[in-house]
């Protein structure tokens, strides 16, 4: 009788150390997973669009929600003096993934540079920079190319990333990060453009 409640005992504390499924998982928000960098925001391991750190995802034209097709035509946000969009109706990470997911502002991605080692992996598909922030952690950017005009270029070579901020005094362009083997920068690029979206959170 004794070794009957014992083994009760046991099954109930191997059932209840199992069930987490009222458990917070604190690796992703609102189903998306994230990095926490040390940075003064958590990126996402994954573009807009990707089902993985290597997928490239989709891509849009900045201030749009609708990946872009093929056309030159520029967005619709073009005709406004909208400066910085995260967060909002015309932020596609903030949109589709919703939760406290947004693009990141260009100062955001100037951080990611300034503060963490880019290493370049060169492996074909899945080339791309290995990001690793203070704290030890990482993240992985694939070398998604961009769509310019209606096609898609320099895939596993080169990216394009959006950030939500628009570049003053040049209200066709917007800030975004380009980056190669042997470079990655922030600039400003045609929001005509195709270009990735790599979400991050507060």
């Amino acid at each position: 009788m004794k070794k009957l409640a014992i083994l009760f005992l046991l099954a109930a504390v191997i059932t209840t150390g199992c069930s987490k499924s009222d458990e917070p998982e604190t690796n992703k928000i609102n189903g998306h997973e994230y990095v926490d960098l040390g940075l003064s925001v958590k990126w996402a391991t994954c573009n807009v669009g990707a089902k993985t750190p290597t997928g490239y995802g989709e891509y849009y034209k900045w201030g749009e929600i609708i990946p872009k097709g093929s056309n030159v035509s520029y967005p619709e946000i073009a005709e406004t003096s909208i400066m910085e969009i995260t967060g909002t109706q015309y932020d596609v990470a903030h949109v589709d993934w919703g939760g406290s997911w947004r693009m990141a502002t260009e100062s955001e991605w100037r951080e990611l540079i300034e503060k963490c080692e880019w290493a370049w992996i060169e492996n074909g598909e899945q080339s791309g920079y290995r990001i690793t922030g203070p704290n030890g952690n990482s993240i992985f950017l694939p070398a998604c190319g961009i769509i310019n005009g209606d096609s898609l270029v320099v895939t596993g070579t080169q990216a394009y990333y959006w950030s939500s901020t628009r570049c003053e005094g040049a209200l066709w362009d917007s800030w975004g990060l380009h980056m190669e083997d042997y470079q990655y920068n922030i600039n400003g690029w045609n929001l005509s453009n195709g270009m990735a979206i790599r979400p991050v959170s507060n």
